[in-house]
């Protein structure tokens, strides 16, 4: 081979190279680019207020069927939309498989910086900072349902009348605000570590003139705070007052949620907020049916488990497992138990004063011949 054949060569085969190491390079600088992540059935629209002129992003989060059926859908409000928004939507999308119904949930969030901070307190001076009359909950809340409300109901299918309102921190208070000012059109709210301390529970003062009215609330409220979160006690006045009064179509249900911060309490509540405020309408049992129910039980397959009680809740405990796990019982009639998200019912036969006989009908699993098996176990009252 000649020299200059060499050199032909050389030059082919680095350009050959060279040219494969562009391709893999470009392959590898293709791979990594970063995409944005969409949502499904997911929208974003844009309103300028006319009430302060200022802009404020609306995510639509649509349950699954909108796009190919006609029903309508009842709306959760959700503030802030960025934050909450895509956690809310997805798991009401998984609980409406059958736990609560089909939902559009629609994300609220400013475009403005100040806005978290002037539109969800109320007006006036407080020892945090100060907000003008001009600006305040009062004035949000009239945007929400002046112009908010409206453009979202006149472009998409929902019910009117079957709105909710959520939110964290003070939009937590802001929750309670809608709430309590506007209660005949928020039935559903879930208000997570609202900031109570603003204007040194100035929403104590508006629930009281709530109740001073006189007027049934056919409502569900579901609030909490952390346990390791600092606790002067203002929400549970707060739950004290609404839970005496005489509104008998409200349901309100405070939780303090252990090992929960503030940061963190809205995630861990969010599945039961949702499900108490949207789920099966439950009955609160009294004490002495809980006390009554409260034992070690002997089951008809071998199995012991014991029920018991712990804040007006009932519990079952190791029924399911031989450790020492305990799963809630809820009930929407006397006698009648169930345990969500699971295809398991107790029912409560009372055998005297002081005895009951349980009746457990498990998950059904398909049987012989492609029928469908539903296991019962029966229970009697071993011990105390």
């Amino acid at each position: 081979m000649t020299f200059c054949s060499r050199i032909a060569l050389r030059t082919v085969l680095t350009t050959s190279l060279f040219s494969a190491s562009c391709i893999a390079a470009a392959a590898q600088a293709t791979a990594v680019l970063p995409s944005e992540v969409a949502i499904p059935r997911s929208v974003r629209h844009q309103i300028t207020s006319k009430m302060n002129n200022l802009t404020y992003k609306l995510s639509v989060f649509l349950p699954r069927g909108y796009e190919t059926g006609t029903d309508r859908y009842p709306v959760l409000y959700v503030v802030s939309g960025e934050t909450f928004g895509p956690y809310f939507a997805e798991m009401t999308r998984f609980l409406a498989a059958g736990d609560i119904p089909k939902i559009i949930v629609v994300g609220i969030d400013f475009t403005d910086g100040d806005s978290y901070s002037m539109d969800l307190p109320t007006a006036g001076k407080d020892s945090h900072w100060d907000v003008p009359e001009k600006r305040g909950a009062a004035n949000f809340l009239k945007i929400l349902l002046g112009e908010m409300k409206p453009f979202i109901d006149g472009r998409y299918r929902t019910i009117p009348g079957d709105n909710g309102v959520a939110g964290q921190s003070m939009a937590g208070f802001f929750a309670l605000y809608a709430f309590l000012h506007a209660p005949d059109v928020f039935q559903h709210v879930y208000a997570s570590s609202p900031s109570m301390v603003w204007q040194d529970n100035v929403l104590l003062r508006d629930a009281k003139g709530l109740v001073a009215q006189d007027h049934d609330v056919k409502a569900r409220v579901f609030t909490d705070v952390g346990g390791l979160e600092p606790n002067d006690g203002r929400l549970q006045t707060l739950d004290a007052e609404m839970t005496s009064a005489h509104l008998p179509s409200l349901r309100w249900r405070l939780r303090i949620a252990e090992n929960q911060s503030h940061q963190t309490i809205a995630f861990a509540d969010g599945i039961d907020a949702l499900y108490s405020i949207y789920g099966p309408y439950l009955r609160q049992p009294l004490e002495s049916e809980l006390a009554g129910l409260a034992g070690t039980y002997c089951a008809s397959d071998k199995r012991r488990f014991s029920l018991q009680t712990h804040d007006h809740r009932l519990f079952v405990i190791g029924f399911q497992s031989d450790d020492d796990s305990r799963t809630e019982l809820l009930t929407t009639e006397p006698n009648e138990w169930f345990i969500r998200y699971l295809n398991y019912t107790m029912v409560v036969t009372p055998k005297g004063s002081d005895a009951y006989s349980l009746t457990f009908h498990l998950q059904p699993t398909p049987g012989p011949n492609g029928n469908i098996y539903t296991p019962t176990v029966s229970a009697e009252l071993c011990s105390r």
